[in-house]
């Protein structure tokens, strides 16, 4: 898989705090028709683990499918969560990962976060993984990141949500050990009934 060498020395935050800027202040603008291709002409590649006819689409035309339904507490708007996210192209081109940076944290609903990420981390649980095909309105829109991401081009997000701050994890979650995944809570966060 490749692994966009643009970013190749940039700051840690420089890679997020762009594409998530970017993401939130763009999108189709009225005067722009939106000349996304359909999802039936969209091709992925295999290593993406991608399956539309698998996946759920919503209102907002995301798709999704829960990877590992987590056990931990749900996130919800206005959550401060801790997660992981990566970010490819539909040609299997890693465009941004968090994990190499330690992860990232968000209040949700708050900021300058993609459309998708804010809808996608809402229902998780925490220790959950879930895979998102995303429409380039929910995205980067007609404009695209110029030299990364083209005009109106579907991308493919994946979360792993690790904490949900200040929540109460589920009765049916063994206390200490978050079945189906989880990762160890970074400073300043404390993970639930652990």
């Amino acid at each position: 898989m490749k692994i966009a060498g643009v970013f190749s020395g940039a700051g840690p935050a420089w890679v997020l705090i762009t594409l998530v800027a970017l993401g939130g202040c763009l999108g189709d603008t009225p005067s722009e028709p939106d000349r996304s291709p359909p999802i039936e002409d969209v091709e992925f590649n295999p290593q993406l683990g991608v399956n539309i006819s698998e996946m759920t689409l919503r209102p907002s035309g995301l798709y999704v499918r829960d990877e590992i339904v987590g056990t931990g507490a749900f996130a919800d708007e206005g959550d401060e969560v801790f997660y992981d996210i990566d970010l490819w192209l539909t040609d299997g081109w890693l465009v941004d990962s968090t994990e190499p940076r330690g992860g990232a944290r968000l209040v949700i609903g708050e900021g300058n976060a993609l459309p998708s990420v804010t809808e996608g981390l809402i229902g998780m649980r925490e220790g959950g993984r879930r895979l998102l095909v995303v429409p380039p309105r929910l995205a980067y829109g007609a404009d695209g990141i110029q030299g990364i991401i083209g005009p109106f081009e579907w991308v493919v997000i994946r979360l792993y949500l690790h904490v949900v701050e200040g929540k109460e994890p589920p009765e049916d979650r063994i206390l200490g050990v978050p079945r189906g995944g989880g990762a160890s809570s970074p400073p300043g966060f404390t993970a639930s009934g652990g």
